[in-house]
């Protein structure tokens, strides 16, 4: 452990003292206590200017190996990432694994066990199309969004969807039977037109009720234990980003996804642009923000952590960060370091900033 900080602070100053930047409490009497304690965590981060290192799918497979005990991140650093990213695309069609390959069982095990370390789960669902019964980039119906808000059966077979994924989200709980805090992301990257919720394919209006719906469905089935997350992809202005957020009852993180394609300086650029945008609308709805996504595909700079990645967060406020997945089948398919790799030796330089927060400094 490199430092000491937050949970047990957390867990003896009072809800009502912990507000934002913004002077606000953001605590929802919808959430359960852990949610509300999740929820306060991210706004210290925020107002401290440290932020969370969350890996996608860390505790599942990595680069050369898969479903078992292990992880990339440890191997180089010795900790754990204080953010566990997990996919649940595939749990509406009753099969036992991921569209990432990845066992629920395992993905419930490991949330778990992330949360007992005093770690943080963020989930997100490439549902598939509920009227074509193709993947989440089916688009070969540009209407599907409007027919789930208009048509009876297409709603019905959406509600079944959810259904089934708000069991599996109640059932991701401790031995002693609390459900695990869960930043769960539905409806992503919506401003461009990869996914069937995609902009082309639904009204401003219509997205908005396709999440809301979302929410309601899974709070009707108890689900206090879940903080939603907004997050359209990299390239919006603000009037874009404000366009389709679903308001302040339905969303409790504002986020964007941001990888990077051309030069570091283009990148820093960018994130920290955006990142001013979602500040200020975060400042206003008083609600945390963070990067939702985030990595350069294979790394090809070895010191992209501490040269890139870490100036374009620094001082901005914002509560986490996540990259990207280590495939273990897709050799050039990685978007985080492992053992062995050429900017390692920069993550852990990355690791011991003062801004950086992982497991081991959240420890209960």
């Amino acid at each position: 452990m490199k430092k000491s900080i937050l949970i047990p602070l957390l867990a003896i100053v009072p809800f009502a003292a912990l507000v934002s930047c913004t002077g606000e409490n953001k605590v929802s009497g919808r959430h359960s206590q852990e949610a509300k304690r999740l929820l306060e965590l991210l706004d210290t981060l925020g107002d401290t200017g440290r932020y969370m290192y969350g890996h996608q799918d860390d505790l599942f497979y990595g680069k050369n190996w898969s479903f078992k005990d292990s992880s990339d991140t440890k191997a180089v650093c010795g900790d754990y990432p204080a953010l566990l990213g997990a996919e649940i695309g595939g749990i509406e069609l009753g099969k036992p694994i991921s569209i990432d390959s990845v066992p629920f069982d395992l993905i419930r095990k490991k949330a778990i066990e992330q949360y007992g370390r005093g770690g943080v789960v963020t989930i997100s669902w490439h549902m598939d199309n509920p009227v074509t019964g193709g993947n989440a980039w089916d688009t070969s119906d540009s209407s599907t969004v409007h027919k789930i808000l208009n048509d009876s059966a297409c709603e019905a077979a959406l509600d079944a969807n959810l259904d089934i994924a708000a069991k599996f989200l109640s059932s991701i709980r401790t031995k002693e039977g609390t459900p695990v805090p869960i930043l769960f992301r539905p409806w992503h990257e919506m401003n461009y037109d990869w996914f069937w919720w995609g902009e082309k394919f639904c009204s401003d209006s219509e997205y908005v009720a396709l999440y809301r719906k979302t929410v309601d469905r899974f709070r009707s089935k108890g689900l206090d234990n879940i903080l939603f997350v907004y997050s359209p992809s990299q390239g919006f202005e603000p009037e874009d980003y404000e366009s389709r957020y679903p308001g302040d009852d339905y969303v409790d993180v504002l986020a964007f996804d941001a990888y990077m394609y051309g030069t570091k300086e283009e990148f820093i650029s960018m994130v920290r642009k955006e990142l001013g945008i979602i500040r200020d609308m975060a400042g206003k709805h008083g609600k945390p923000f963070a990067i939702s996504e985030t990595g350069y595909e294979s790394i090809p700079d070895p010191n992209w952590w501490t040269g890139t990645l870490a100036p374009a967060i620094k001082g901005t406020g914002a509560s986490y960060v996540l990259t990207w997945r280590n495939a273990w089948n897709k050799p050039e398919h990685y978007f985080s370091t492992f053992a062995g790799e050429k900017s390692a030796s920069d993550f852990i330089d990355f690791y011991n900033l003062p801004e950086t927060v992982f497991a081991g400094d959240l420890e209960k």
